[in-house]
């Protein structure tokens, strides 16, 4: 024989029977494990070949950077050679003629 409220409520989550008792808790997600996908050799081979190509890149970046330097600081030697130091800023002064008086 079922009772009149079990029949309207069925099993229901956070179904109560009358006269008290804490609720059932709530069901719990089903947690599924995904299995991680083990690199293939030619997806390992990538990784190296990308790895290795970055490292120079980086190598032949620092390369120029040192090379414009030099080349830089060779061009500016040259320049202020050839001006007679005219590169170099002065720090002094111009003097200029004194007004005449009057």
């Amino acid at each position: 024989m079922t009772v009149p409220h079990q029949q309207s409520y069925g099993n229901r989550a956070g179904y109560r029977p009358p006269g008290g008792g804490p609720p059932p808790p709530p069901p719990r997600p089903t947690v599924y494990q995904v299995p991680t996908p083990r690199d293939t050799g030619a997806v390992l081979v990538l990784r190296v070949v990308a790895y290795v190509l970055t490292s120079l890149a980086s190598i032949v970046f620092i390369a120029l950077v040192i090379y414009g330097y030099v080349q830089y600081q060779q061009t500016r030697a040259e320049l202020e050679g050839l001006l007679g130091g005219g590169l170099t800023p002065s720090v002094s002064l111009p003097t200029f003629p004194a007004a005449p008086p009057g």
